[in-house]
């Protein structure tokens, strides 16, 4: 009887542990987008999984269940979770982040047909427009790939001269070197910064930039500045994937409890 007693003692002074059920939180079910030049494999899911993983470290989440299901889809439970809408955004974006050659479009010309802007420009270029601070628009040719997120040794948060949040990088030795020669090369020229789909920075070019150090702006508040850290230290996923199921779990009265 007291062997008995002593290890019901035990184990009610264990901590429990309380999963989604208990704790509520948030339940994803995350499908795989097919693009061209990407296989959909178990390699393509692993891959992703550990992206989310690390970027789930990033938010802090205790005890997190990330798992496989079928061919294309991968289940994402995180407990606890105090604001959903953060975390849907931070795991489901494709965060691949690429440095492009670029040029300032003419005035206006966002406003003109596709054939006049082929006129104007030529029938391939790529052209790509960015929010201003004063939320404008301004358009910009890209030009050219010249780096991505996958040449960064370093990433970490800071501020600007003025105290706003931004993102401090390093290149790999090798990018450092390639940067320092773009800069050097494209003087009074902008290097865009695009984010997935979205041109977050375009700095005009002064002086080479050697040392492979930098700092990405982009009008962020704290918390889209720390989250864009989490996104880039654990590099952009291998495919995008979409988010087919969203669901917010409250928690159980045994969970409340002990919450």
């Amino acid at each position: 009887l007291t062997l008995i007693g002593l290890s019901i003692f035990i184990y009610l002074k264990l901590p429990l542990n309380l999963g989604l059920d208990l704790k509520g939180g948030v339940r994803l079910v995350l499908e795989v987008r097919q693009v061209p030049n990407v296989s959909i494999d178990t390699d393509t899911i692993s891959g992703i999984i550990r992206v989310i993983e690390q970027r789930i470290n990033g938010l802090g989440v205790a005890e997190p269940v990330i798992q496989p299901k079928g061919l294309k889809q991968i289940i994402v439970e995180l407990p606890g979770v105090k604001d959903p809408d953060r975390a849907i955004n931070l795991i489901g974006k494709t965060a691949q982040l690429d440095f492009i050659k670029a040029e300032w479009a003419p005035e206006n010309v966002l406003s003109l047909t596709k054939k006049q802007q082929d006129l104007l420009l030529g029938k391939n270029a790529k052209l790509a427009s960015m929010t201003l601070s004063d939320n404008s628009t301004q358009a910009l040719v890209l030009k050219g790939l010249v780096l991505s997120g996958n040449d960064l040794e370093f990433v970490g948060p800071g501020t600007d001269q003025y105290g706003k949040p931004v993102v401090q990088i390093r290149f790999k030795n090798k990018a450092a070197k390639t940067f320092y020669d773009v800069t050097k090369s494209w003087q009074g020229k902008p290097l865009a910064i695009r984010l997935d789909d979205t041109i977050i920075s375009a700095p005009n070019i002064n002086a080479a930039i050697g040392g492979g150090e930098a700092i990405i702006q982009g009008n962020f508040s704290i918390s889209e500045m720390r989250d864009l850290v989490i996104q880039l230290k654990a590099g952009a996923l291998p495919a995008p994937v979409d988010i087919v199921s969203n669901t917010i779990v409250g928690p159980t009265q045994i969970g409340r409890a002990h919450v």
